[in-house]
C-alpha cells in the first residue's frame, strides 16, 4: 500500500513554512524541535536592526506554538494541556495563528503570552472546561511584532507575568493579596502578603477549624508555634508553584487592646483583653489564655444565629492567683450580668449567652475560696480544668472548707456496724485525710477537728467531728482512686468513704499501696 499524506499534515506543513517566512522577515531564527510536546519551535533572537546588518545572536530564546487554520474566522482551539504548557514555560511564549487561503496565501497572526493572555489561560485551568478557542481578531498582525518582542525578551518579563497570574489566583483564595519576588546574590524568595493571615490555612475539616480556632483565640504566647503547624491550603501552593522558592507567607492579625466590663448582681469589674478575629469568629483574648468568642452568623434550624463560647486554653497554665484582675472579672460573671465591650461601650451581651461560662465561673469562684487554705500555694488547680468532673469535685470540696469552716461540724463516719449508743467514746483531736484528684495531681486535705472516737472492743470503729480547727493541703503524685469524688481514707484494710454531694457513701475498696494516709487521732481532755 503506498504512503499517504493527509490534508491536516499538508496544512500543518504549510503553516510551519509560513511561520519560517515570518521569522525571516522579523529577524528571528526558528529551530524546529525534533520532539514536540506543546512547543513547535525554539527561536533565537537576531539583534540586527535591518536585513543587511550583521547581527549578534544573544541568549534570548522564545518558544512558539504554531497553529494553521483554513476556516473563515481563523479560529484555533487550545486544550487544558496546551494552556498548562504555555504557562509552565520559563521563557517567553508565542502562539502563532497561520490563516491559510489555499496553498500560497497565508496571513500570520501572533500573540505573546502576556498578562491578559496568561490570565485567560489560567481561568481555563481553574474552570471545568476542557478547552477554549480564539479567533484571529484576538491576535495581532506583524506590524507590532518587533515592539512586543522587545518587551517579551526584557529581563523579568516571564517572571512578572507568572507573579501577576499567581497573585490573581491567590487573591481568589485569600482576598486581597500581593506577591513580590526578591533576589539577592545568595538566594531568591517569593513574598506573599495577605490582609488576613489566617486565610492561608485549610479550614475544611473539623480538626482544621479547631486548630485555627485555638491558634487565634488561645493564649497569645502559643500563637506563633500553633500557626506554624497549620496546614497551608493546597490550592494556594499550586498557585505559587511556578514562582521561586522558598515562599514567605505574610499577613496581618488584629490584636487591639480593649476594656471589657461586666456588671450584674455580684457587682462590676473591668479587665483588659485583646480583640482579634478570623474568617469564622470574633473574639476577646486574655493574656492568661481565657477567651470569649462569637461566631460569624450561621444558619441553625432555619434561623441565622451567632454561637458564643468560652475558651480556656488547654495548654496554658492559667492559675487565677497569678491573674487577680481576671479572677475578679470572672467572679462578677453571674447569671443576669451583662458584658460590655470598649470604653464607651460599643455593645452589650448577656453573660448567659456564652456557652459553659456558668461552669467556668463556678469553678473560678471555687478556686478563689480554696486559695484561703494552708498549702494551696504548693499545688493550685489551673482554670482549664473547669470541664473535668474530678477537678470540679476537688475544687468544690476545697471551696466548701475554705468558705464555711463549720461545714464538717457534726460529720460522722462509722466503719463497723454497731449501735453507736452502746459504744464507748473518747474525746480526741482527729486528722481526717480527704483525698481528691486533679488532672495531674492528688490533693490531700488534712482536716483537723475536735471530736469523738467510737470504741468497740478496744478498737476505734468510727468518729464524729464536733469542732473544726484547721485544714492543711498536701500535694502528692496522683493516687489511683475508684471514685471521681473526694474520698476519706480510714486505714489500711477498711473501706473508704466517698463524699458525694455533702454526704459520705461507703465503698468496699482497699488501697494496699497507701499505708501512710489514714485517719489519725489523739485523745485529749479539754481544759476546764
Amino acid at each position: 500500500m503506498p504512503k499517504k499524506r493527509s490534508y491536516s499534515q499538508r496544512l500543518g506543513t504549510a503553516g510551519e513554512n509560513a511561520f519560517r517566512i515570518f521569522c525571516q522577515q522579523n529577524l528571528i531564527v526558528p529551530n524546529k524541535l525534533e520532539e514536540d510536546f506543546g512547543i513547535d519551535f525554539l527561536c533565537q533572537v537576531d539583534n540586527a536592526t535591518n536585513y543587511r546588518e550583521t547581527g549578534i545572536i544573544g541568549g534570548s530564546i522564545i518558544g512558539a506554538c504554531v497553529r494553521a487554520v483554513d476556516n473563515p474566522d481563523g479560529r484555533i482551539k487550545l486544550s487544558r494541556a496546551d494552556a498548562e504548557a504555555l504557562l509552565l514555560a520559563q521563557f517567553p511564549m508565542l502562539v502563532i495563528m497561520v490563516k491559510l487561503d489555499g496553498i500560497s496565501n497565508a496571513d500570520v497572526y501572533y500573540r505573546f503570552v502576556d498578562q491578559e493572555f496568561a490570565i485567560q489561560l489560567s481561568e481555563l485551568l481553574a474552570s471545568e472546561k476542557t478547552s477554549t478557542s480564539f479567533t484571529s481578531d484576538r491576535f495581532k498582525t506583524a506590524q507590532s511584532f518587533k515592539n512586543d518582542l522587545g518587551a517579551a525578551i526584557a529581563p523579568g518579563y516571564v517572571e512578572r507575568i507568572k507573579a501577576i497570574v499567581a497573585e490573581r489566583s491567590v487573591s481568589s483564595l485569600l482576598g486581597d493579596a500581593q506577591i513580590e519576588v526578591r533576589r539577592t546574590p545568595e538566594r531568591q524568595t517569593t513574598l506573599v502578603t495577605a490582609i488576613d493571615l489566617y486565610a492561608y490555612f485549610e479550614q475544611g475539616t473539623k480538626e482544621e477549624r479547631r486548630a485555627l480556632y485555638l491558634a487565634t483565640f488561645g493564649a497569645p504566647d502559643f500563637r506563633t508555634e500553633r500557626i506554624s503547624k497549620l496546614a497551608v491550603k493546597a490550592k494556594l501552593l499550586g498557585s505559587l508553584s511556578q514562582l521561586p522558592r522558598p515562599y514567605v507567607l505574610r499577613g496581618f492579625t488584629v490584636d487591639e487592646p480593649i476594656i471589657v466590663r461586666v456588671e450584674g448582681p455580684a457587682g462590676a469589674s473591668s479587665c483588659e483583653f485583646l480583640r482579634t478575629s478570623n474568617a469564622h469568629h470574633f473574639g476577646l483574648v486574655h493574656q492568661a489564655g481565657f477567651s470569649l468568642t462569637i461566631s460569624r452568623r450561621k444558619k441553625s434550624k432555619g434561623v441565622w444565629v451567632h454561637k458564643m463560647d468560652v475558651l480556656v486554653d488547654p495548654d496554658a497554665a492559667c492559675y487565677l492567683e497569678d491573674w487577680p484582675e481576671l479572677a475578679e472579672f470572672l467572679s462578677k460573671c453571674m447569671p443576669g450580668a451583662r458584658i460590655s465591650f470598649g470604653e464607651p461601650a460599643e455593645f452589650e451581651i448577656e453573660v448567659d449567652y456564652f456557652r459553659d461560662i456558668g461552669k467556668c465561673v463556678d469553678f473560678a469562684r471555687a478556686l478563689n475560696l480554696a486559695g484561703t487554705l494552708d498549702g494551696w500555694d504548693e499545688g493550685p488547680i489551673p482554670l482549664q480544668e473547669f470541664d473535668a468532673k474530678e477537678s470540679r469535685n476537688t475544687a468544690f470540696w476545697l471551696a466548701s472548707i475554705g468558705q464555711n469552716q463549720s461545714a464538717l461540724q457534726g460529720f460522722g463516719l462509722q466503719w463497723v456496724t454497731v449501735d453507736v449508743t452502746k459504744l464507748a467514746t473518747k474525746r480526741a483531736i482527729i486528722w481526717t485525710p480527704v483525698v481528691s484528684n486533679t488532672a495531674k495531681h492528688s490533693i490531700i486535705s488534712w482536716v483537723e477537728s475536735q471530736g469523738e472516737i467510737y470504741m468497740h472492743v478496744g478498737d476505734a470503729c468510727g468518729f464524729k467531728l464536733t469542732n473544726y480547727l484547721s485544714c492543711e493541703l498536701e500535694v502528692v503524685e496522683k493516687i489511683r482512686k475508684s471514685s471521681k469524688w473526694p474520698e476519706i481514707f480510714i486505714s489500711r484494710g477498711f473501706p473508704v468513704a466517698a463524699i458525694e454531694s455533702e454526704k459520705a457513701v461507703r465503698m468496699n475498696v482497699d488501697y494496699p499501696h497507701l499505708e501512710d494516709i489514714h485517719v489519725i487521732w489523739k485523745a485529749y481532755e479539754p481544759m476546764e
